[in-house]
């Protein structure tokens, strides 16, 4: 009379598999979580240094009877951030963790790593990593438009109304503080003024002569430290006579003292 072989049972979360065979037994390695979180306190914030370790995972095989080993492998990863080490399952940083990045939902990246053993055929098993990335004012604001358009002989003055956004959250964002470089243009000019926490109005001080001129625009937000982005708004002085805007005839450029002085460096380093 043959021995019987026993029964082994597969347990893996909801899953049972009972099998009557320990030769037969091939049963997918689990990890202790099927989804990891990381809400990130201050030191998990993005811009985190390359090579930090954010966790390590851990999984087991319900193959007792079989010893097998498991090794652990990333399967996806859509940024290319992370990477996990295939011996003990640690996690670390391969790049820098960014919140604006467009593979970043509502603050959170996703990734999945595999549990692989060492059966014949192997067997895989996956966990999901979740991180919650808080914001850092990493971002400098910008203004909108960027072009605009008055007539040379205008009694109202008012250019353009300027609105200014940001790529990180609050407090990082608005209010905006809008300025004129003052060393790039003639003072009594110009003129901004502030309307609201994201918007301020371009207005001038005297009529101009028709020309392209190129106002610099500087924004800053309320982070801390904050950040400053100075952009330049061209503004088309155009020739309006019967009710027709003429733009062609400010077709000379007036540039700002920046660019002056750059393309004087330009051309003393072609001499």
């Amino acid at each position: 009379m043959q021995p019987r072989t026993p029964l082994v049972l597969c347990v893996l979360l909801s899953q049972v598999l009972l099998l009557t065979s320990a030769e037969d037994l091939d049963c997918t390695p689990g990890f202790q979580q099927k989804v990891f979180h990381i809400n990130q306190p201050a030191e998990f914030i993005e811009d985190l240094s390359v090579g930090s370790v954010l966790l390590t995972v851990n999984a087991t095989d319900p193959d007792s009877l079989q010893h097998q080993t498991i090794r652990y492998s990333v399967y996806k990863d859509p940024a290319g951030w992370l990477n996990i080490n295939p011996i003990n399952g640690t996690v670390d940083t391969t790049a820098v963790l960014d919140r604006e990045s467009p593979f970043v939902d509502n603050s959170v990246y996703t990734a999945l790593f595999l549990a692989i053993d060492s059966g014949n055929p192997p067997a895989t098993g996956t966990g999901t990593l979740l991180i919650t990335l808080e914001d850092v004012n990493d971002n400098a604001p910008f203004i909108y438009p960027t072009v605009a358009e008055v007539c040379d002989d205008a009694k109202n003055l008012s250019v353009v109304i300027l609105g200014a956004s940001d790529k990180d959250l609050h407090p990082n964002t608005d209010p905006f503080k809008f300025e004129i470089h003052k060393q790039a243009v003639p003072d009594k000019v110009w003129k901004i003024s502030k309307i609201n926490n994201t918007h301020a109005l371009v207005s001038l001080l005297q009529n101009l002569n028709k020309a392209n001129y190129n106002l610099p625009i500087m924004v800053t937000d309320s982070g801390k430290p904050p950040m400053t982005n100075i952009t330049d708004l061209r503004v088309q002085v155009c020739s309006c006579r019967n009710s027709k805007v003429d733009c062609n005839a400010a077709g000379a450029l007036r540039f700002s003292l920046p660019s002056v002085l750059l393309l004087s460096l330009f051309s003393l380093a072609c001499l």
